[in-house]
């Protein structure tokens, strides 16, 4: 059983994760909804950012299409400030968390048989 701080760091990064797929799910959205619908590739180098945002809303979709195009933007998730909180929220988390790791990891390697530690790096 980890301690609290191990269990505390391991929800943070958990939430993280699952934050990140989030965001992932709604960008996959976005681009399936605009290949469907055979628009051509965005010139702006980042879809989400502004220039890429303003593009999108320039592009002629079916109306459910915009509004579903729509509703992912202005979700929150993948706006540029809601990424860099959540990047600097859990930086320090992530170090920590990826330090403990990493001397519990030493510990494993030695108390077990050099036959064992080539199963688990695996």
């Amino acid at each position: 059983m980890p301690d609290a701080a191990t269990s505390a760091l391991s929800r943070q990064v958990l939430r993280r994760a699952h934050i990140v797929r989030q965001r992932t799910r709604l960008k996959n959205k976005v681009h399936a909804i605009l290949h469907r619908n055979l628009v051509p590739r965005c010139p702006a180098a980042d879809l989400f950012g502004i220039k890429g945002r303003h593009w999108l809303a320039q592009q002629d979709l079916p109306p459910d299409k915009q509004d579903a195009a729509r509703a992912v933007l202005e979700s929150g998730l993948l706006g540029g400030e809601v990424a860099a909180g959540l990047n600097r929220a859990a930086e320090p988390g992530v170090e920590r968390f990826d330090r403990v790791g990493r001397s519990r990891a030493r510990l494993l390697m030695r108390s077990t048989p050099p036959a064992r530690m080539l199963r688990l790096s695996r």
